[in-house]
């Protein structure tokens, strides 16, 4: 894969999608328009030094996202900057790219209404990206991460109200709530 925009056309929305995000079922696809949004991945050297990682992680990481790259071009409108291309190499940071497309965009006469992302696990790249936002003056909608059975925050919600944390009761309100693994009495 190299530099690439298939973005012939206007872009909407810019769903950016991140190395830990790659689900074709997600209900992040939902309100995605092929005709209008555009699916934004960028290889970057910082995240791939942020966490110390082996080489052969990262080389699989990026191995990941480039093939759901290219599952996507098939159904929706791609950018990917691989970070083997020359233009690539000097967008460090996933700030970097992302100010540098809707700089493209923007150049093109074109203004992006937001830029919508299923939350990041990391709340370092979440500060980053929403900073981002605010210094380009474009929306960053959050979509919760379908990955996981509690939602951000919930369990700290839930552990204010105990004296005691007890793992089990934390169990039990997620199966209550989820209904998984419940009697017919409703009881976990």
């Amino acid at each position: 894969m190299t530099y690439s925009h298939t973005t012939s056309g206007p872009v909407r929305d810019i769903y950016f999608v991140l190395g830990d995000q790659l689900d074709q079922r997600s209900s992040y696809w939902d309100n995605f328009d092929l005709l209008q949004d555009v699916v934004f991945m960028t290889e970057v050297v910082d995240e791939s030094v942020a966490i110390p990682s082996s080489q052969t992680r990262t080389a699989l990481f990026f191995s990941a996202m480039r093939h759901f790259a290219i599952e996507q071009s098939e159904h929706r409108r791609l950018c990917y900057y691989d970070i083997s291309h020359t233009r690539s190499q000097q967008l460090s940071s996933l700030d970097d790219a992302l100010i540098d497309f809707i700089q493209s965009q923007r150049d093109a006469g074109n203004t992006p209404r937001q830029v919508i992302m299923v939350l990041a696990g990391d709340s370092r790249v979440k500060i980053m990206l929403e900073e981002t936002a605010i210094a380009l003056d474009i929306p960053l909608q959050w979509q919760a991460d379908d990955h996981f059975l509690a939602e951000a925050g919930e369990f700290k919600k839930w552990l204010s109200g105990r004296k005691v944390p007890i793992m089990e009761h934390w169990y039990r309100h997620i199966r209550k709530r989820l209904g998984l693994l419940m009697t017919a009495e409703g009881k976990p």
